[in-house]
């Protein structure tokens, strides 16, 4: 049988580290200026 699935609450430990997230993008060679506000509006909408 499965193990349920924690809730997830967000807290100021699991907010999402932006320098990491954008290192990580430039590290992938994309234009993070162009793509910053998408992708904050993708993540706001995900939680």
């Amino acid at each position: 049988m499965a193990e349920p699935t924690p809730e997830v609450t967000t807290t100021p430990a699991t907010t999402t580290d932006t320098d990491k997230l954008k290192a990580l993008l430039v590290a992938l060679g994309h234009d993070v200026e162009a793509e910053w506000d998408h992708l904050i509006a993708l993540v706001q909408k995900a939680f």
